[in-house]
């Protein structure tokens, strides 16, 4: 099945392998970043077309995530602060002084690593609540 997106261009979908997309660079909201992606196999029709709107729909999808990341945090910074926490401690020194170099920051500044994530990469497969489609958005700032 045929696949037109914005990003991507024009592909074609094979229910047995799937589709994975190559990296492309974007610039949603205001962040250049690569990006990639994938549709498991299996989809039907249905779930195709609503994967295509999905991908299409991935900046809307974006700014709607960075609005939420936000509210949450400014409701309840201390839901917010152990992910934080694991992505600004558990990788080491090294990692961490890459972060805060990125981040124009010399310590730890939640809110800023928040704001500045990148969107860079999604997942389509079958939603098995409604039987079509659902996207998994991954997000990283190193």
């Amino acid at each position: 099945m045929k696949i037109t997106t914005k990003i991507f261009g024009e592909t074609i979908y094979s229910q047995e392998d799937g589709l994975t997309f190559d990296t492309e660079t974007i610039s949603f909201n205001g962040i250049t970043n690569p990006c990639s992606g994938m549709i498991f196999e299996g989809l039907n029709s249905k779930q195709i077309e609503a994967s295509e709107y999905l991908i299409n729909s991935l900046e809307l999808l974006d700014k709607k995530a960075r609005e939420i990341f936000l509210e949450i945090y400014a409701k309840e910074a201390e839901m917010v602060a152990p992910f934080v926490n694991e992505h600004f401690n558990d990788y080491g020194d090294e990692v961490r002084e890459m972060i805060f170099k990125k981040l124009q920051i010399t310590h730890q500044d939640d809110k800023a690593f928040l704001e500045n994530m990148e969107f860079g990469s999604f997942y389509i497969s079958e939603d098995d609540t409604t039987n079509g489609a659902e996207i998994t958005m991954d997000y990283n700032l190193i």
